[in-house]
């Protein structure tokens, strides 16, 4: 299924929201998508009901990439504390759990850096690995710019 308008995507969540258990909503994509815009979008049409959990609160720490040897690879799957994430996810599909504590990720408080070659040496292989599991979306939204 494809959706190509925010009124559709939002009409498609809204029941999800109005029901008594909790639902988890993926949103993938590559780098510079719109990834973050678009939860917000849809946290603010279900208000209350809804809650944004990125995952870029899991980045591990630039001086661990470093110790890592990962930091010019930073937002690539082997960046993050996936296990962390994954336990997280675990934490909010629980009923029980009413109250659940996320990290955030600020990019205003990142490191600045230069913006063209980070996106061809790091970027640019995470959007060919998601575009490569695409068709395992249940669906697709693709919106026109502007």
């Amino acid at each position: 299924m494809v959706i190509r308008s925010i009124e559709e995507l939002l009409a498609r969540a809204q029941p999800y929201a109005s029901g008594r258990r909790r639902f988890m909503l993926g949103v993938t994509g590559p780098p510079g998508a719109g990834k973050s815009t678009l939860a917000g979008l849809l946290a603010a049409h279900l208000g209350d009901r809804a809650r944004i959990v990125g995952m870029d609160g899991f980045h591990l720490a630039q001086s661990e990439l470093e110790r890592l040897g990962r930091a010019d690879r930073k937002g690539a799957i082997d960046t993050f504390d996936v296990a962390g994430y994954v336990a997280l996810l675990r934490r909010l599909r629980e009923p029980g759990e009413r109250v659940v504590y996320a990290p955030l990720f600020r990019r205003d408080l990142e490191e600045p850096e230069a913006a063209r070659a980070w996106v061809m040496r790091s970027d640019q292989r995470n959007a060919e690995l998601i575009e490569a599991t695409r068709h395992r979306a249940d669906v697709m939204v693709e919106l026109g710019e502007g």
